[in-house]
């Protein structure tokens, strides 16, 4: 008995380094590396749960491996197993949380592999199912948000989820369903940013959200001023976090981006013909 329990310690405790291997070769964007010890990572946790198929922590570990794999996938643009991955930790993220409807952070975790679905589904071209997995996740955050308000994290998660709604409904067609989710994330954007203004994630998110509204905002409304507007406060808001020596050298380049589009606007014919290519420019539109 004491040799099994020393035998599964040490299982875990591989798992656990092949993990963190499989992190630090992501942050240096060594993709396939990441892959091949997350998916080492996970044939340790499934012999584990040969020997004890329903311990909370085993089960914990499998929908991290699942997810972590999928992320690989993903930055390796091999979609479609991504999806396979992320579809597989959702399933037991799900059964988890079944386990224990008021444990809010297993709640939250079914709602971002909702999301990481539906951002695989999107990039493969299904946008309707991809916006049903956005709308699923949705909801799973609106009852944590019901359930305690206050969180800024739960907050922020709602704002990402309006955002890939919006997304979706770009890659639809539907510029106009896409504007109104844009503008729920806004609200909920600009509410965390004054109130968090030490906090420059919420601070750049925001200035995500001026992006995505100026864009769509030109593209289904064609108004020059209100666009005009938009882009002032997200250019005013990135200098003067440029200023404060907030930003990251690509969050600096997004300064340009401002600038250009503004100057485009105020050309005689705005924002036409070839002009409208700046849009395109910003890697904004991939973000949350």
């Amino acid at each position: 008995m004491a040799q099994e329990l020393t035998n599964t310690q040490q299982l875990r405790d591989l798992s656990v380094q092949h993990h963190r291997r499989g992190d630090t070769l992501t942050a240096q964007g060594q993709y396939a590396g990441a892959l091949d010890a997350y998916q080492t990572a996970l044939a340790i946790v499934q012999r584990l749960l040969t020997r004890q198929p329903h311990h909370v922590d085993w089960q914990q570990e499998l929908a991290v491996s699942h997810e972590r794999i999928g992320d690989s996938l993903a930055a390796l643009e091999r979609h479609e197993e991504a999806l396979a991955s992320y579809r597989s930790g959702l399933t037991v993220r799900e059964q988890l949380a079944a386990r224990c409807p008021t444990y809010l952070p297993w709640q939250r975790d079914v709602a971002i592999l909702y999301n990481r679905v539906g951002d695989s589904l999107l990039v493969l071209g299904q946008g309707e199912a991809a916006l049903n997995a956005y709308h699923d996740g949705l909801r799973m955050i609106e009852q944590l948000v019901a359930a305690e308000p206050d969180p800024i994290e739960q907050q922020w998660d709602l704002s990402i989820s309006y955002n890939r709604i919006g997304d979706a409904y770009v890659k639809m067609g539907l510029g106009m369903d896409a504007l109104i989710a844009y503008r729920a994330g806004l609200e909920i954007r600009e509410r965390l940013a004054e109130r968090h203004g030490d906090n420059t994630v919420l601070q750049t998110d925001l200035v995500v959200s001026y992006w995505k509204i100026a864009r769509i905002n030109m593209d289904i409304r064609d108004d020059t001023a209100e666009t005009a507007a938009i882009l002032s406060l997200g250019l005013a808001l990135l200098q003067r976090l440029q200023q404060e020596a907030r930003l990251t050298p690509e969050q600096e380049g997004w300064i340009g981006a401002f600038q250009q589009a503004l100057g485009e606007l105020r050309q005689p014919h705005g924002l036409r013909g070839k002009a409208r290519s700046i849009w395109h420019k910003l890697s904004l539109w991939s973000w949350r």
